[in-house]
């Protein structure tokens, strides 16, 4: 309950391929049949765990404000 929709963003950078099944686009459809659940899967796996090794690397850090 620590991290929600509410506190996590997700960014990453663009893909011009990809495991099929998981985009809107017509080609990668196509060649996957429609939506392939272990491809979602996956996808969310990976984010979800590396969620959480980077909850169990957290170190001590600091905050330094500059105006001038």
């Amino acid at each position: 309950n620590l991290y929600t929709e509410d506190n996590v963003a997700i960014s990453g950078i663009h893909t011009h391929a990809g495991p099929g099944g998981y985009l809107q686009y017509l080609v990668y459809t196509v060649t996957s049949l429609g939506f392939v659940q272990q491809s979602f899967d996956a996808i969310v796996n990976a984010i979800v765990q590396s969620i959480v090794l980077a909850h169990h690397n957290l170190k001590p850090g600091s905050i330094f404000i500059n105006q001038g």
